[in-house]
């Protein structure tokens, strides 16, 4: 038996379905209550401090450095007495009135970039693949204004 957390076991079936036709360098980014990510590297799962994309440092609402983590605490979207993503809260924000929503938008768009670019720096992937409940443009994503999405170029 095989006991894993989600967001790796999401980056191994990413790597073992065929029809995924993902890279042998890859990293699985997931985007939803919380925040994590798989690496594959060479066609096997990675361990290790990158994964974590909680704790990197990236940029937070007034442009300060800042865990992604707490930038969501920064912007008041963490569920009470958690570290956990409040998703409810942050997909009203980012669809709620102009301009603050544009403004959340933009703020998350530049906090997430900031993480990918630490990923990429780190692990060098081949791929991105960006998944969870509010992370994917097809779902409402708080950061598809194009921040990210130009980033990461095509998505999968």
């Amino acid at each position: 038996m095989i006991v894993d957390n989600n967001v790796n076991w999401a980056g191994r079936v990413e790597s073992d379905v065929p029809a995924a036709a993902a890279p042998d360098d890859f990293a699985y980014v997931f985007l939803g209550e919380g925040l994590g990510a798989a690496i594959i590297s060479e066609g096997n799962l990675t361990r290790g401090l990158v994964g974590e994309i909680a704790h990197l440092i990236t940029t937070g609402p007034r442009g300060q450095s800042m865990r992604l983590i707490d930038m969501f605490g920064a912007l008041r979207l963490r569920q009470a007495g958690s570290a956990a993503v409040d998703v409810r809260l942050l997909l009203a924000a980012n669809a709620g009135p102009e301009p603050r929503a544009a403004v959340t938008r933009r703020t998350l768009g530049r906090a997430v970039s900031g993480a990918l670019a630490g990923i990429a720096a780190l692990a060098d992937p081949e791929l991105v693949i960006i998944g969870g409940s509010w992370g994917t443009a097809d779902r409402g994503s708080a950061c598809a204004d194009g921040r990210v999405l130009a980033l990461l170029g095509p998505s999968r």
